[in-house]
């Protein structure tokens, strides 16, 4: 539910997993990078997330944003599949959310402390990426700020990051 344009959205917490999932969402989030650490069997991405849409206030007829720069991880990936044409528009990639399907025990279930993974769907504009993954952790890297636009450019959010920060830096 959106917030009236007098209230101040207020941090919960700054880290998410999957047991955050059905109070997430990741409705026109914007990717502005994707990393892979295969050591690891992580896949990254650095994202503006949406934490809050605003109400129109008088006199403006358009919503606001409560967003902040965050990296999004998903754990123990494999059966990668990327989809994504971004045709005319140019380059982006945004996304109207992400699904998770098909709960079942891991592959590798001996070897690691997760009982569960999923297929992941994240759906976007441009196409969908697939995989499936033990779950997720989403690290919030500054605290969110209210915005005209559904993300930052480069320059406001202080470039691209794949931070896992445990503490918030401040907007400037």
């Amino acid at each position: 539910m959106p917030l009236s344009p007098q209230e101040k959205y207020v941090l919960r917490k700054s880290v998410w997993t999957e047991a955050d999932f059905d109070n997430m969402g990741w409705h026109d989030v914007v990717i502005h990078g994707i990393s892979f650490n295969p050591s690891q069997y992580e896949l990254l991405f650095d994202i503006d997330y949406i934490f809050a849409w605003v109400n129109p206030g008088p006199p403006s007829e358009y919503f606001s944003f409560w967003i902040s720069p965050a990296t999004l991880v998903f754990r123990n990936v494999y059966d990668l599949r990327v989809d994504i044409e971004t045709g005319l528009r140019g380059l982006g990639l945004q996304l109207q959310g992400i699904g998770r399907s098909k709960e079942r025990e891991p592959r590798n279930a001996a070897y690691i402390k997760d009982k569960k993974e999923w297929e992941w769907t994240l759906e976007g504009n441009e196409g969908d990426i697939l995989l499936c993954s033990v779950g997720f952790t989403q690290y919030t890297r500054q605290y969110p700020k209210r915005m005209k636009s559904q993300s930052f450019t480069l320059e406001e959010r202080g470039g691209m990051s794949f931070e896992r920060p445990e503490n918030l830096k401040e907007i400037s």
